[in-house]
């Protein structure tokens, strides 16, 4: 998963403004060591330090970049997500309509 896309699941699926810096950090060694930069960064360790920096939605953040990662959570999934929400924003903006009425 790319960096945008750790973002916007973050946002979409925690409902958390990202940390770019984080995702940054998790990933600094994606591109020269591309699919095996997973054994640098994304473990407990990681996790502690996102939390120590930036408390339990860091430790969050961290723990679903890890889950991206390892496919757990897809690319599919944030789809998902983005629709979810697209189709809740419409719902909402139409009982609104419906009670002015």
């Amino acid at each position: 998963m790319n960096n945008r896309q750790h973002l916007q699941a973050t946002k979409l699926l925690l409902g958390l403004e990202p940390h770019r810096a984080l995702h940054a950090f998790m990933d600094e060694y994606s591109r020269e060591l591309i699919g095996a930069h997973q054994i640098l960064r994304h473990n407990s360790k990681t996790l502690e330090f996102a939390r120590e920096l930036y408390g339990e939605e860091g430790e969050l953040e961290a723990a679903l970049h890890i889950a991206c990662d390892m496919r757990v959570v897809t690319v599919d999934d944030i789809q998902w997500a983005k629709t979810l929400r697209k189709g809740q924003g419409r719902r909402d903006s139409s009982s609104t309509t419906e009670k002015t009425k």
